[in-house]
This record gives structure tokens, C-alpha cells and sequence, in this order.
């Protein structure tokens, strides 16, 4: 063996050392594809590779075998059975007439007999390979736990966009079908909101993606803006007992993005329908009883699950709703927050929730 190819088990050796333990073990040839280990079947040895290469394949759940690396001249294999004595966890296959030099378990500890060194070799090469193992599983886990969240974002974001285009349907049909001018121009506003709601939950998501949302503030009058909320959930209630009351306890102006800190209350109200399901009330209230403004919105609901309550937040949490990304409640945060805003909620179990959203007057 040439100094290039002086093994990694033996690095550190001095020459005459390393003659010493080559001359350790017994040769053995194979053929190519000839299978040297299987999978799961008992071992004794490790094999230091003298000549030939070797591919190290892994099977997979579905017992298909799939090549992991190629070892070529001048490295070793097989480790992991003199050290904790369990099955090989690979199949390792000749790729060329390979000669190997087969070491036991006696062979290695005269290996250590000619030099302490191969020992430090030897749980160097062990720990680097479990290393790559952990890694390799680590990108596995993230990669599937990527696309575990794209589904459910998908899943989130169709069932999100089917409200406004059943509303945008039916107001096209009624179109369709009107012959009032005033009906007709109130399904187009209805068109235009759904249509509006639609591109504000597209933004949300490029928002939530880059991590950072982006204002632009104007004065809001608090009545219209409010009304046009609940022009927006009425689709939600129908067919369903929810009795809506809007309270607006001051005509102040704030200084809002209007859009979104409207979808940000429009995401905690339809939770809330979602979560009375047939029956109950659903209260919005405006005031401002100090410095700040105060958005309330109470259902009387089942209240949010104690084991979820300190997560509710969280991005892909969701409490009551059998559909949704589970984005709502986190964006709705951040929103607010954006607003050099608050928002809090208190729950009673069997009774409702309310969520309590504090702004500063602030400017535009």
C-alpha cells in the first residue's frame, strides 16, 4: 500500500508500524457485486479495503436498496460490530474485484498492541460517521417537516379561498339574473370586497413568509370601516343561530392600515363562528376608555383548550377549527403588534373567549 492510500484506521503510524499492521487480519477476495455484509445479518469483522472499491447501500422501508456512498482503496468499513456487537445496519457490495483484509475482534486488539493510536483512529472514524448520519437525518426530518407545513398551508389556503369565491359566484349569478340597477351595483361591491379580501390574504402569507409586515396607515373613520367587517362575515352566518351585535362606543378616527388590522379582527371572528358552531353570540365593540383604543371580540363558544392556550400564537396552532392554516391567530399578533399594538385573550371553558386588542391613537 502506497503512502496516498495509507488507511485512515492507521494514520499516525510511523512506516514500520503500519507494515506491522497490515500483516494483522486475513485477505479475502470477492467478485464484482458480490455482497461482502447484509443488512441486519450478525458480524464479527471490520474490513480494511486493499485494493477495489465497494458501494454501501441502505435499505429503505419499502426494502428497496439504495446506494449511500462508494469506498474506494485505502479506507475501512464495518466498524460498528466490534464495538457494540449489534447487526450490520448496511449492505456493502463489491463494485470490482475487491481485495479486502478482514479484522476480528482479536485482530484489532493486537492492532492496539502495536499502537494506542489506531484506537483514537478508530472512535475518530466512528464519531465523524455518526456525525454524517445525524446530519443526514436532520435534512431528512426538516425536509419532510417542510413539506408536512406546505400541505397544510395548501389545505389552509384552499379552504381560506373557498368563502370569498362562493361569495363571488353567488353575487355574479344574482348578477346575472337582477334587473334592479341598485342590486346589481351592490353584488359588484360585493365582488369587489370578496376580491379584495382574497389579495389581502395572499399578502398576508408573502408577509408571514418574509417575516416582516409593512403598514400603510391611514385615518379610518371607525363605524363605516366596522360596518364593512360585517359585511364581510354575514356569508359566514348564514344558516347558523350566531347573533352578530356590533358596538361602537366612540367615533374617534385611528390611524390604521385599514386592511390588514381588518383582517387581523376578521381572522379571530370567523374562528369564533367556526368554533359556536350553530348557535351563540358574536360581539365586536370599539372604545376607547383611556389613551388607547380597544377592540374587543367575544363569542360564546367552548373556549380554547387549556392545553393550547400558551401556544394559541404560535404559527399552525388552531383551536375550534376543523380547516384553516392555522396562521390566523399568529398573523393577527403581528399585525397588531405592527401597530404598536397588544392583543390578549381570557377563556372560560363551556362559556366563550374573548380577545382584547389595545392601539395607541398614533399618526399617519
Amino acid at each position: 500500500m502506497s503512502d496516498s492510500l495509507v488507511n485512515p484506521l492507521l494514520a499516525g503510524l510511523t512506516p514500520a508500524q503500519q507494515q506491522a499492521a497490515l500483516r494483522i487480519g486475513e485477505p479475502a477476495d470477492f467478485a464484482t457485486d458480490q455482497v461482502i455484509c447484509e443488512t441486519g445479518a450478525p458480524g464479527d469483522a471490520m474490513y480494511l479495503i486493499e485494493h477495489g472499491s465497494v458501494v454501501v447501500s441502505h435499505r429503505t422501508p419499502q426494502g428497496q436498496e439504495l446506494a449511500a456512498e462508494t469506498m474506494k482503496a485505502g479506507d475501512f468499513f464495518g466498524e460498528m460490530v466490534l464495538v457494540d456487537g449489534g447487526p450490520r445496519s448496511a449492505r456493502v457490495t463489491a463494485a470490482e474485484p475487491t481485495r479486502l483484509r478482514v479484522v476480528r475482534a482479536a485482530d484489532l486488539t493486537r492492532l492496539l498492541l502495536v499502537s494506542p493510536q489506531v484506537g483514537l483512529n478508530l472512535m475518530r472514524r466512528i464519531a465523524s460517521r455518526l456525525r454524517q448520519v445525524n446530519e443526514r437525518w436532520m435534512t431528512q426530518t426538516i425536509y419532510q417537516e417542510k413539506l408536512a407545513i406546505v400541505g397544510q398551508m395548501a389545505g389552509g389556503i384552499i379552504h381560506d379561498f373557498k368563502s370569498p369565491l362562493t361569495v363571488i359566484r353567488l353575487a355574479a349569478e344574482l348578477i346575472e339574473r337582477a334587473k334592479d340597477g341598485r342590486h346589481i351595483a351592490r353584488n359588484c361591491q360585493l365582488i369587489e370586497r370578496n376580491v379584495d379580501r382574497m389579495t389581502g390574504m395572499a399578502e398576508e402569507l408573502l408577509d408571514f413568509s418574509r417575516g416582516r409586515i409593512q403598514l400603510h396607515r391611514e385615518w379610518v373613520q371607525p363605524t363605516p370601516w366596522l360596518n364593512e367587517l360585517r359585511e364581510l362575515l354575514l356569508p359566514l352566518l348564514e344558516g347558523k343561530q350566531i347573533v352578530f351585535q356590533l358596538e361602537v362606543r366612540t367615533e374617534e378616527r385611528l390611524a390604521i392600515d385599514a386592511t390588514r388590522l381588518m383582517r387581523a379582527i376578521y381572522n379571530l371572528a370567523s374562528n369564533a363562528i367556526e368554533a359556536m358552531g350553530d348557535h351563540g353570540t358574536l360581539t365586536v365593540r370599539f372604545t376607547r376608555p383611556t389613551d388607547q383604543f380597544r377592540i374587543e371580540i367575544s363569542d360564546t363558544g367552548p373556549g380554547i383548550p387549556v392545553e393550547i392556550q400558551s401556544r394559541l400564537f404560535d404559527p399552525f396552532v388552531s383551536a375550534g377549527k376543523r380547516n384553516g392554516t392555522g396562521l390566523g391567530t399568529s398573523i393577527a399578533k403581528k399585525i397588531i403588534e405592527e401597530h404598536s399594538g397588544t392583543i390578549s385573550f381570557t377563556t372560560t371553558p363551556g362559556q366563550g373567549t374573548t380577545f382584547q386588542i389595545e392601539l395607541p391613537a398614533g399618526t399617519v
